[in-house]
């Protein structure tokens, strides 16, 4: 038998439309999963957002997170695309991050789980990585 799903919170809807607002407005397709947060996601560290997948549609984009704890599958399948975090310490990913694009960077985030690299030229050296890594490329930095 199914337990019921809880009711989605009105503040869940308001940040998650704010965020799509904000990455659809860098070149970006972004979409959210209505689901709550696996227990301990956010680990007191401020709110929890589900992410499902962040897509940039074209090359050369730069998205900007804020301060928070992203949870989820994250596949960046472009080029020269950047993800820029508030601070190692404020802007936090759980779970899996696939990079299918060349030139990847990411500044000021911390990553708490699997990150998987099939492009070239990845640059990690301003975040901090906690989970594995496979390097399937080359000529990237960690």
């Amino acid at each position: 038998m199914r337990r019921p799903r809880k009711p989605i919170s009105p503040s869940f809807i308001v940040v998650t439309a704010v965020l799509a607002v904000a990455l659809m407005s860098s070149c970006s397709t972004f979409v959210a999963v209505r689901t709550p947060p696996p227990p301990g996601a956010s680990h007191g560290r401020g709110r929890s957002v589900a992410v499902h997948s962040l897509t940039p549609v074209r090359n050369n984009a730069t998205v900007r997170l804020d301060a928070a704890t992203y949870y989820g599958e994250l596949e960046v399948n472009a080029n020269h695309v950047t993800l820029e975090g508030e601070g190692n310490v404020r802007t936090f990913f759980e779970g899996r991050l696939v990079i299918r694009g060349n030139g990847f960077s990411a500044r000021g985030i911390t990553f708490d789980g699997a990150v998987v690299v099939y492009g070239n030229a990845a640059d990690f050296t301003g975040s901090r990585l906690r989970g594995s890594v496979y390097d399937h490329g080359r000529a990237n930095r960690f």
